[in-house]
């Protein structure tokens, strides 16, 4: 698949629509999600926090298989309905949930090689510019000279950028796998060869609704003195990423995968 042409508005339109036309086909899991996420973030304990985050790490397999049976119905006949209230497991969960490690697991790594990447030019900017690697990290930096302020920002952008390109472009290993009906990791890869720039784009799009939540809830616990504020501000956030931004990121990615197709039979 590949060279293919869509638009970004329509992608990002398909999205949303089929948000609205199937969220609710998926009841059963989203209100997994939200007795995990409730247990996460207001647990008293270590054990309750751990089952908080099985539920919701469970429960997010569980929402995108059952929409992604739903808007990739009639890719094959291998894919089985999405069932009472969106609860099962089989062969599509597995196989979902084997990608979505996968997927964590590089994008993990790759963070941790950006944070490196970023100390090692931060002390060797720190170090041309004084002299000397005795000063911790921020403080060195503050002490950077304009122009080496701006290389150091600039590289962080760019690193911060790659991660952004990498997820998009990984985000085509789980509609190329539920419809193959086998694990396509790195085929995600070429998949979406050719569309990069629209899938950065479309996956922006989509997800300025979590950006902006979490902004309004930092701006909101640096406000205020409650001591629950960033459980709270967090659960608000949790929602908008499980009951909207995942579906629509299912519908969105789903379109994508099919126009990616059809350009490959060009």
């Amino acid at each position: 698949m590949s060279q293919a042409r869509f638009s970004v508005r329509t992608a990002v339109a398909e999205g949303f629509e089929f948000w609205r036309a199937n969220v609710l086909r998926a009841t059963g899991p989203l209100a997994v999600a939200l007795v995990g996420l409730t247990l996460l973030l207001f647990g008293k304990t270590v054990p309750w926090i751990l089952v908080g985050i099985a539920l919701y790490a469970l429960a997010g397999v569980l929402v995108q298989a059952t929409l992604f049976r739903i808007a990739l119905s009639d890719e094959g006949g291998a894919i089985a309905s999405p069932g009472l209230f969106g609860i099962q497991w089989s062969m599509v969960e597995t196989r979902l949930a084997i990608v979505a490690l996968l997927t964590a697991v590089t994008l993990a790594f790759g963070l941790f090689s950006a944070g490196v990447a970023l100390d090692v030019l931060g002390k060797a900017l720190a170090f041309a510019s004084a002299g000397s690697l005795a000063a911790p990290l921020d403080e060195s930096l503050s002490a950077l000279s304009p122009l080496a302020r701006l290389v150091y920002g600039l590289a962080a952008l760019a690193l911060v950028s790659g991660l952004f390109v990498l997820n998009a472009r990984l985000s085509m290993a789980a509609p190329t796998t539920i419809a193959e009906g086998r694990v396509r990791f790195l085929a995600a890869l070429g998949a979406s060869r050719g569309a990069t720039v629209r899938m950065v784009a479309a996956s922006f799009l989509a997800l300025l609704p979590v950006i902006a939540g979490q902004f309004l809830a930092s701006w909101y616990v640096g406000k205020t003195q409650n001591p629950n504020a960033t459980a709270w501000s967090q659960l608000i956030v949790g929602i908008i990423s499980t009951f909207f931004y995942v579906p629509i990121s299912v519908g969105m990615t789903s379109y994508i995968y099919r126009r990616l197709k059809q350009g490959a039979h060009q």
